[in-house]
């Protein structure tokens, strides 16, 4: 195997050095072609021009996005930042908020930052009540986003409008997603939360009761462990409740 089709050199972020290898090829070839080595060296110089560019882009929608953010915290009082911030109520989601993230989705179309706008807005959205166009927006996520974290995000995001709605099956195909990807290790408790409250409500009680065990077993002392902890006491207290009855 030459080290031009090595699988390392085919990687985006090593086209410099699939750059340098076929100027070493050329330059050992007496007999170089100088097209293919204007051809890379222009290359070269676009693809420079294409990564400042996006960078550019990304900074841009990251900006808009602090601004709405500003916006949202306009009729707030001031808390500590260290603090867990209080849920936004609907009354105080400006519609220009909301306008905002969905121009940083289509200006910025690609960017990570357009992700997150897209899930912000999914968010806020599903506070004012709007699941329709909150369920639009976590889908965008999932189909625009580059980046695999970002996109496992927007599918539990997604997931969670489908079980709010009861269509537990959409959300568990979605769920299944994250839970398949190995490189989303760090969302499968989360995932696997989600999973679990979706067969509770199904009435699933054995299965519900089964994964919140096993997620506070493995995070326990993480929020999702805490969160699953305390759902899998409730469980115990509705079946006294039931038992009593």
């Amino acid at each position: 195997m030459s080290d031009l089709s090595k699988k390392e050199v085919r990687a985006p972020d090593s086209f410099r050095a699939l750059l340098m290898k076929v100027f070493k090829s050329l330059l050992g070839n007496k007999a170089a072609n100088l097209v293919v080595l204007g051809v890379f060296i222009v290359g070269g110089v676009a693809y420079s021009a294409y990564n400042h560019y996006k960078q550019s882009q990304e900074e841009k929608a990251q900006a808009e996005l602090f601004e709405v953010e500003q916006l949202l915290k306009k009729d707030q009082p001031d808390a500590n930042p260290e603090a867990v911030p209080e849920p936004l109520k609907a009354e105080q989601i400006p519609d220009e908020a909301i306008s905002m993230l969905d121009s940083v989705t289509q200006k910025y179309s690609g960017t990570n930052a357009s992700s997150l706008a897209a899930l912000r807005a999914s968010e806020l959205l599903e506070i004012k009540g709007d699941l329709q166009r909150a369920g639009q927006f976590a889908k965008s996520g999932v189909e625009n986003s580059r980046s695999e974290l970002i996109k496992g995000l927007a599918r539990l995001r997604f997931a969670t409008l489908q079980i709010n709605q009861s269509k537990y099956s959409e959300a568990t195909a979605e769920i299944q997603k994250v839970l398949d990807n190995d490189s989303l290790k760090s969302l499968h408790a989360e995932a696997q939360l989600r999973l679990a409250v979706s067969y509770e409500l199904q009435s699933d009680l054995e299965k519900a009761r089964e994964l919140y065990s096993k997620i506070v077993a493995s995070n326990g002392a993480d929020p999702v462990g805490r969160t699953a902890k305390r759902y899998l006491h409730s469980l115990g207290k509705d079946a006294q409740i039931k038992a009593k009855e």
